[in-house]
């Protein structure tokens, strides 16, 4: 007998919602294809060095300034919404990765771009937009750096993160093409996403612990590329619609919720979700829960210093994020605001 449950908002993306083009399309030459964006990472670090240092923002996953120790490179970290970053890349020593995030799909409030340019031989940019499945194309290059998506994160893809570089050498990418392809890790995921889309609450509950079993502890070094299958689908997604999609649905949730629970204020590009900040977040987590819209408080494990680093302690403690993605449409977002405003 089927434990049958109400719709769910949040949580990973299931299969068969992203929108299609008729036909494949052909992307740019610069691009390398990872399993996921962890893999991007310690790619470009074991390539683009040597680095003795990284400058990385101290609101984003733990796990990165960590690889970067793993990896001998000296961290220092900038605030939430720290426009001007000189001084903590002049602090560092040798060759720096600097690494500028795009939060949550809006627009990066670093103009990363001059940051570049000015550090030229000092530093490499990386432009940090694994919350996005096309940032890829959507964000200029920084001269001499990268612009990391990963759109196994944004879609249905099962794994994969694209990794554009400036000045990318035929040699170098056709070495980074004979990486063994990310099968296991595609085959794991799909098994997640089929558990998901169960409709039972038991099924979807084991499914999301295979999913964050796997996105925790896959081992990275050495890296893998995309599966080949993920690939060919990757040139199926209609990013048009997609960005179209996911801007609506934002746009809605902010008009619904709004005066309720205000959006975190940047420009933006393509939102990966509704982010607020609230002094109630545990207990406001627990009664969505409850009520199967799966929200998150991203990072609550960030390392900052809360006296350096106010703004990344004010999110890493009070942020949530409401989901916005393409398996809904406004009506779902009107449906979800109901749920949501009851709660707060």
């Amino acid at each position: 007998m089927s434990n049958s449950v109400a719709k769910r908002f949040g949580g990973t993306i299931t299969m068969g919602c992203d929108p299609l083009l008729a036909q494949p399309r052909m992307f740019a030459d610069n691009l390398l294809y990872f399993s996921h964006g962890r893999s991007a990472m310690i790619w470009l670090i074991q390539n683009a060095g040597p680095f003795a240092s990284a400058a990385i923002c101290a609101y984003t996953w733990p796990e990165i300034p960590r690889m970067a120790g793993r990896y001998g490179l000296k961290v220092g970290f900038f605030d939430f919404g720290q426009e001007n970053i000189d001084g903590v890349i002049e602090s560092l020593p040798g060759k720096c990765l600097v690494i500028v995030p795009v939060f949550y799909g809006f627009k990066p409030w670093i103009d990363y771009q001059a940051v570049a340019k000015k550090y030229q031989g000092k530093a490499v940019v990386l432009l940090d937009a694994a919350q996005t499945a096309f940032g890829f194309e959507d964000y200029p290059l920084p001269q001499g750096g990268a612009v990391l998506s990963c759109p196994h994160k944004a879609t249905a893809l099962n794994d994969g993160a694209v990794l554009a570089v400036d000045g990318l050498s035929v040699e170098v990418k056709c070495r980074q093409q004979a990486l063994m392809p990310a099968e296991e890790f595609r085959r794991i995921k799909a098994e997640g996403r089929r558990l998901l889309a169960s409709g039972d609450d038991q099924i979807e509950q084991e499914g999301l612990k295979l999913i964050v079993q796997l996105e925790e502890t896959w081992v990275s070094d050495p890296p893998q590329r995309m599966s080949d299958l993920s690939q060919q689908e990757l040139a199926l997604l209609d990013p048009l619609a997609h960005a179209r999609i996911r801007r609506e649905n934002y746009l809605c949730l902010k008009q619904e919720l709004g005066k309720y629970l205000p959006s975190v204020t940047l420009p933006m590009g393509v939102p990966f979700a509704y982010a607020a900040l609230t002094d109630d977040r545990s207990r406001i987590l627990k009664e969505l829960y409850k009520r199967r819209v799966f929200a998150t408080a991203l990072w609550p494990g960030a390392i900052y210093e809360a006296n350096l680093h106010p703004r990344a302690a004010a999110h890493a403690q009070r942020l949530i994020a409401l989901p916005i993605d393409q398996r809904y449409n406004t009506r779902d977002m009107e449906q979800m605001a109901e749920i949501v405003t009851a709660v707060l």
